[in-house]
């Protein structure tokens, strides 16, 4: 239920009773005057808004989506949203426009966004088909998800034709912001993911697994449990109530404080605040003090180093140690996370592994993992950051939860105020240039997931020797990238009095946006194919340099790098409508490359200082094709 449609609902509860109080009154007096005559059709009128008032108060049956989804519980102390509404409005308000709130909802016509139409989809080897009934529930025809995952790791991606299938009312969703993921009920009371995804920029459904950096055969997005991969961070207070060894998956009869996340992700558990301020002297008394109270946590009040691990929670790679599959997690705001969670360190993550979660220096690829970049950070590990530094929840955009106050260089300014007014100075860009944003060089998008690139939220100084020896792209290149290593460090020797580094060929001689398309890992061609797109790298790099090397990505045997090549060259003139899609997999793109290069030839189109077709077919021979599961 909306809020509207919550103060709807009391306000008509408010008339009714107070009409009906009104007629009962009326009555009495008319009785006690003797007025007899007037009793029977006024008691008539008290008998009817009678029956009306109990008809507002005669439960409604659940919907199926309600009876399905986890259910409320304030065994552990949660008390919901709609408790704290009763006193903090306003903050009830900020938090209910926010994603953090529609991260997880009961399934709904409001909370479904894909189009209330029926549609049938053919992709990734399989049928989608999705209807609603003329309530607006939403019924889903698709493969059987778990067994199809099976098979689908097995099989190279492929599924028969005649793969069992599994047909169910769609009772909850996952995600309002940039996609949006389907559950339905298990016969064992659990939830299964269906394995295709609505993606809301795009307004298209599209194969689950399409949407994770991810080999063709990785199988993430076709299935997954809610109660072992999203209910930790996605809901308020989970408890799985699993039975662990069951197969194929655990059982589960899972319990949530609140779905989504909600007050008491960031303020722990509100019982004992609100049994304490029921009594209305002390909690005036208390407001009139100024004095914090102390059967709350509120993460504004705490040392920067516990308001960040609040966040850290679910901002962090992190093992839950404390997890148990009945009753959940342990940690809750206010405490050190090291009693309940370990960090997932790049020194604890075996070598194997490590290009999935971490670029070569120890910085994340990952995003979601905010607090583990900036726990690595000087303004952390010698300063006083925090979380709160930048972001707010209740007084900012919801996009991105920046503070209204801090969305330029604000944020970076309050505690470095010897740039103000020298920002040129410092930064050897024009001042209202992208080039002199503090976060483009101290926080570039090099962390990846959900099909874009994020900040990275290591807050260090770019160093184009140091993506020579780890691998990380440095910013001065992530805009430049018609220019080399070389060039990026020549200039940042010159500009910070640095010494210069030595580089390989590659290094002196080829352009970053073709060394890292067209010769790295799946993770580095994701990031230069998005930022060949971004805005302030267009601006800075020579004209149509990026459609050829766009085009290769077009055949990428990734879909996310394929999808963000897409999305980058239809900013480009003559590439708005060309006929591509990237969810057909590599081995049919080729038409689209040549397409695209041959438009590239027309001389409005020819880049300037084009790449010889011999240095691209090398970079693409040398390209690095080790497996690479970004771990969302």
């Amino acid at each position: 239920m909306s809020g509207t449609e919550f103060e709807a609902g009391r306000l008509l509860e408010y008339v009714l009773f107070f009409a009906f109080a009104g007629v009962t009154l009326l009555t009495t007096r008319m009785y006690w005057r003797g007025s007899a005559g007037g009793i029977m059709p006024v008691s008539l009128a008290v008998l009817g808004v009678g029956l009306v008032f109990a008809a507002m108060w005669t439960p409604r049956t659940p919907t199926v989506p309600e009876q399905q989804t986890p259910e409320k519980t304030v065994e552990q102390g949660f008390v919901s949203s709609e408790t704290c509404r009763a006193c903090h409005p306003g903050q009830y308000e900020s938090w209910y426009a926010s994603y953090h709130r529609t991260m997880t909802q009961v399934a709904s016509p409001e909370s479904i966004m894909a189009p209330h139409e029926n549609a049938s989809m053919i992709g990734g080897s399989r049928r989608f088909d999705v209807r609603f009934d003329d309530e607006g529930a939403m019924i889903i025809d698709d493969v059987d998800p778990w067994p199809a995952f099976v098979k689908f790791r097995k099989n190279n991606g492929i599924l028969p034709k005649d793969f069992p299938r599994k047909q169910g009312e769609v009772v909850m969703t996952t995600g309002s912001h940039h996609m949006q993921l389907y559950w339905v009920p298990l016969e064992d009371d659990g939830l299964t993911q269906m394995s295709w995804t609505w993606l809301i920029r795009d307004q298209r459904w599209v194969p689950g697994e399409t949407v994770y950096l991810q080999p063709p055969s990785g199988g993430s997005g076709i299935a997954g449990t809610w109660t072992l991969n999203c209910i930790k961070c996605h809901s308020t207070g989970g408890q799985p109530r699993s039975e662990l060894g069951s197969e194929p998956h655990p059982a589960a009869d899972p319990w949530v404080g609140e779905l989504g996340i909600a007050c008491e992700s960031c303020h722990g558990p509100g019982d004992e605040h609100v049994a304490a301020n029921g009594n209305p002297a002390r909690r005036y008394a208390l407001h009139l003090s100024g004095e914090p109270d102390d059967t709350i946590i509120n993460p504004m009040n705490l040392d920067s180093k516990l308001a960040a691990e609040a966040c850290a929670a679910c901002h962090a790679g992190r093992v839950d140690t404390s997890w148990d599959n009945n009753t959940g997690g342990k940690f809750r705001p206010g405490e050190r996370i090291e009693g309940s969670m370990k960090l997932r360190k790049f020194e604890l993550v075996p070598d194997h592994l490590k290009p999935d979660y971490f670029w070569g220096d120890g910085t994340s690829r990952v995003t979601g993992r905010e607090f583990t970049g900036m726990s690595a950070s000087a303004c952390y590990t010698r300063g006083e950051i925090t979380c709160a530094s930048c972001h707010s929840m209740h007084d900012s955009d919801p996009n991105d939860q920046l503070a209204r106050d801090r969305v330029g260089d604000e944020a970076c300014l309050q505690c470095h105020p010897q740039y103000v007014g020298r920002i040129s100075e410092h930064t050897n860009h024009v001042e209202d240039s992208p080039g002199s944003r503090c976060y483009n060089c101290h926080m570039p998008n090099t962390t990846y997931g959900i099909l874009q690139l994020t900040r990275s939220h290591r807050i260090d100084i770019p160093t184009a020797a140091g993506t020579a020896t780890t691998g990380r792209p440095n910013a001065c290149n992530l805009c430049h990238l018609d220019q080399t290593l070389e060039w990026a460090d020549t200039r940042i020797a010159r500009w910070y009095d640095k010494p210069k580094a030595e580089f390989d060929e590659d290094g002196r001689t080829v352009p970053t946006g073709a060394l890292w398309l067209l010769k790295g890992d799946a993770v580095d061609r994701a990031t230069a194919s998005w930022h060949l797109g971004w805005d302030p790298a267009i601006a800075a790099s020579k004209a149509n340099i990026q459609p050829p090397l766009l085009a290769r990505g077009l055949a990428d045997p990734y879909a996310a790098v394929r999808y963000l090549a897409e999305r980058s060259l239809r900013k480009f003139s003559g590439y708005e409508d060309i006929e591509y899609d990237f969810v057909r997999p590599a081995r049919v793109q080729a038409g689209a490359v040549q397409t695209v290069l041959a438009i590239g030839q027309a001389p409005e189109n020819a880049p300037l200082d084009p790449l010889e077709e011999a240095l691209i077919e090398r970079l693409l021979r040398e390209r690095d094709n080790s497996v690479r599961v970004i771990r969302e």
